[in-house]
């Protein structure tokens, strides 16, 4: 969906084999391009497992992406199926979301390691009602 806005969220990622989740980097998203970014913390985490073998590969910087309006596919794996992508417009009251959207909106049940959140939210971590703040910086 082209946007001049920006949304960005966290993605938090449960170790592999564990139980401990951690914050693996930062999405942000915008004209329809996506940046990542994996913080600091979790690169020198030696249990650390890379998002994407290709395009996310487990190391400093600022990935960039045009494909799939600007979203990873680990990152569009995780979001909602049509059917769930459905139900969090109904429930949200509009239709106008961005991939960001629907990965703040799924519930805490879905298959799969990650998760998103977003700085400034309240309640439920990928139930968050607002969006991340408004300038693009590498953490």
């Amino acid at each position: 969906m082209p946007t001049s806005e920006e949304a960005r969220c966290y993605v938090y990622l449960q170790l592999p084999g564990t139980l401990d989740v951690v914050t693996c980097g930062l999405f942000v998203q915008q004209d329809n391009v996506g940046r990542f970014v994996y913080g600091n913390s979790y690169l020198a985490n030696p249990r650390a497992v890379e998002l994407e073998k290709f395009e996310l590969a487990l190391r400093s910087g600022t990935f960039e992406t045009a494909r799939l309006g600007g979203i990873f596919g680990a990152l569009r794996d995780s979001s909602p199926d049509a059917w769930g992508r459905t139900v969090i417009e109904r429930q949200l009251g509009r239709t106008a979301l961005t991939e960001v959207d629907f990965l703040l909106h799924s519930p805490e049940d879905r298959a799969g390691a990650l998760s998103c959140w977003c700085a400034g939210s309240t309640g439920n971590a990928l139930r968050a009602k607002a969006t991340c703040g408004t300038a693009w910086s590498a953490p």
